[in-house]
């Protein structure tokens, strides 16, 4: 992993990512997320074998969220758990909030392969952040999208 085969959104700079579109970030999470080949929908078996707790939820599932897997997931994802996922997006900074989710703090454990560098752990690390925020802003925007779909709808 010494080489130049790392294809994380790091090795854009800080800059060059910031100057990519919104829509080339998706892009890139949704690459991201087909390569580790992990569905959202695995959180909730997780969830009852007791392999999360409630609270870790909405991270597991936000780092598994891309724009091709969150309709799917909306429809198939167990209700109490989707609660919990929407409470745990509304306690995060705005989209626009740069700042707030520069200075959240990530609780959880890591263990870092001895094979990789410190820098090289660093950019795993930045990968992560980075693709976590781009799953609570995907899962907003179709959570938005749905409750408007819904709004239109006539009474039944």
């Amino acid at each position: 992993m010494t080489e130049s085969s790392y294809q994380g959104p790091n090795r854009y700079s800080r800059e060059e990512w910031d100057w990519l579109s919104l829509k080339e970030q998706i892009r890139w999470n949704d690459e991201f997320v087909k390569r580790q080949a992990r569905s959202p929908l695995k959180i909730a078996e997780g969830y009852y074998k007791g392999i999360y707790t409630l609270r870790e939820v909405g991270t597991a599932v936000f780092l598994r969220l891309a724009t091709f897997n969150v309709d799917e997931f909306l429809d198939q994802f167990p209700v109490e758990l989707l609660t919990e996922v929407q409470r745990h997006a509304d306690g995060l900074p705005s989209d626009e909030d740069d700042k707030a989710w520069a200075d959240g703090t990530w609780i959880g454990g890591a263990l870092y392969d001895p094979r990789f560098s410190i820098e090289e752990n660093r950019e795993f690390t930045m990968e992560r952040d980075r693709s976590y925020r781009l799953g609570v802003r995907i899962y907003r925007d179709a959570a938005a999208r749905r409750k408007k779909e819904a709004a239109k709808q006539p009474p039944v």
